[in-house]
């Protein structure tokens, strides 16, 4: 049978909290009452209640037996009961966003909707270029479009992508900054710029390299068939800004950051000559040598004996590969065939109780050709 403070219940109850607006002191006794029973019908415990009434709160604390904190935790906010304010924020915290917001002082920042102009009878040439830095808490990668109209070039920002780094700061900067140039090459660019010559050097050839690395290293050469990745200085890669913290302030006079790097057609076509090794070679695995021939070892059981002899050997040598292998010793023991798991293993120990063999054929005698008996 449902009331309706158990409809109540239902509708307002967020996680492990209940809510319920009460009228009148005893309202809020109704509903403790019958709250408590419902819950302990269920085998739960319904806790901790809290009110914005004084008086009602002694109550709570007298059928509790405890004490209600005059703050009280509300789906990650902070609620004064005496006071019946929600605190979005602690006062350090309030403080900070404070400081975070004081360089804000503008009123907004203005973005032109037109990219480029185009005149009439001119010969343009257009280049897209995505830069990719990485700092040790963000990583980003933006977009530009470079107009060639002669020696004064057009440079208008299209996009920008940023993401936080790790909070445990497992990974490299190096790490990073691939990182950084994978999620730039999937901006499908023209001129994709780092200023990471560790990050340069992965994608030139991705050999031997770590799987996070690898992986990312496959996404890029993916993107970018047919796209050069050129290096430039750290100080006039202009995503160095999407890496750092920055105030409006100083964000609105970065030219750099808006337009991209004062970089001419004329100078990308010289740097991409001089750029060593544009042309990504397929990587190809190193043949291997391997350790045991599986292809010499006829029977299954013969391969086991071998493996089981070699971590013998092993952990008898060594008390690290007794640690490491002692527990596959014992697997392959117990797949192997042997009439008494206490005996020594030898070569001439093979016989077991299960052939159909008699033991005294198990070496019989061999008549050479001249016999006639």
């Amino acid at each position: 049978m449902t009331t309706a403070i158990s409809r109540h219940i239902i509708r307002n109850t967020y996680v492990d909290n209940v809510f319920y607006g009460a009228n009148s002191v005893s309202d809020g006794v109704t509903f403790y009452k019958e709250s408590k029973s419902l819950f302990h019908k269920a085998g739960m415990n319904l806790c901790a209640y809290a009110n914005n009434s004084t008086k009602l709160n002694h109550y709570f604390e007298r059928e509790e037996k405890g004490v209600i904190p005059k703050v009280q935790k509300l789906l990650g906010l902070e609620w004064d009961t005496t006071n019946d304010l929600v605190i979005a924020l602690s006062s350090e915290k309030e403080a900070q966003w404070e400081k975070i917001l004081s360089p804000w002082t503008i009123k907004g920042i203005s973005i032109p909707h037109l990219i480029v102009e185009h005149r009439k009878g001119t010969h343009y040439e257009y280049d897209l270029h995505v830069f990719a830095d990485a700092s040790s808490v963000a990583y980003c990668a933006a977009a530009y479009l470079v107009q060639g109209i002669e020696d004064n070039p057009v440079r208008t920002s299209l996009t920008s992508k940023c993401r936080l780094a790790s909070l445990n700061h497992s990974m490299t900067i190096p790490c990073l900054e691939i990182a950084a140039l994978m999620i730039g090459s999937k901006l499908l660019v023209y001129f994709s710029w780092t200023d990471s010559v560790v990050a340069l050097y992965w994608t030139k050839n991705n050999k031997s390299l770590p799987i996070f690395v690898k992986n990312r290293v496959s996404i890029i050469l993916d993107n970018t068939s047919d796209v050069p990745i050129l290096h430039l200085p750290s100080e006039i890669n202009p995503v160095d800004m999407g890496t750092r913290a920055c105030p409006v302030g100083e964000l609105i006079k970065q030219e750099s950051w808006w337009n991209g790097p004062a970089i001419s057609p004329s100078q990308t076509r010289r740097n991409l000559k001089l750029s060593t090794g544009t042309r990504r070679k397929k990587t190809s695995e190193e043949p291997t040598n391997p350790l045991l021939h599986l292809n010499r070892f006829s029977p299954w059981t013969r391969l086991l004996a071998t493996m089981m002899f070699v971590f013998k050997f092993l952990t008898k040598k060594s008390k690290q590969a007794a640690e490491r292998f002692g527990n596959t010793k014992i697997s392959l023991i117990q797949k192997m065939p042997w009439t008494d798991p206490t005996r020594q293993l030898t070569p001439g120990n093979y016989y077991t109780n299960f052939s159909s063999v008699g033991k005294s054929h198990h070496h019989p005698l061999h008549n050479t050709r001249s016999s006639n008996t």
